[in-house]
């Protein structure tokens, strides 16, 4: 994965390298986003784990400096997907990235694909943590706040 920057749209910088493994291994899709305040995020499909050079995962960098350095490389998913094993052996160009207060980077995950059927999902993840889940009914009285129940309610 290599990146380039121009400030006039007509002269750009020597190519930088950003995936920092020393494989040979295929590298796919980047996407690259710039936040308001300068930081420059960039995200792509990475092989480098698999020496099958088959199943990605996802893997991320940042510049705080226009893009002069970046971070070390982070990777992001928890397990490695096998587009061969996607609807059929697509994933189309589903990765996408959008930076604000966070950073949250969306991707197409076939790890369920072994499972005897073509499987995609679209996973998400975000530099912070996700707060723990948590269950609400609104309102809690009141017909949309009931259960149903298969006798009469102790209310009547």
């Amino acid at each position: 994965i290599y990146f380039c920057r121009s400030t006039d749209g007509k002269d750009w910088s020597e190519p930088k390298k950003l995936n920092d493994d020393e494989t040979e291994r295929g590298q796919f899709f980047p996407f690259v986003v710039v936040d308001k305040d300068g930081v420059v995020h960039v995200a792509w499909g990475d092989m480098r784990d698999d020496p099958s050079d088959t199943s990605y995962n996802i893997y991320y960098t940042r510049s705080e400096d226009c893009g002069d350095t970046f971070s070390p490389n982070m990777r992001v998913s928890d397990h490695p997907s096998n587009p061969m094993q996607g609807m059929p052996e697509f994933i189309g160009d589903y990765f996408g990235m959008a930076v604000g207060e966070d950073v949250y980077i969306a991707w197409v995950d076939c790890r369920y694909g072994p499972n005897g059927r073509a499987n995609e999902d679209v996973v998400l993840a975000r530099g912070e943590e996700f707060p723990e889940p948590r269950i609400e009914v609104s309102p809690k009285e009141g017909p949309s706040g009931c259960l149903l129940y298969t006798s009469p309610s102790p209310r009547d």
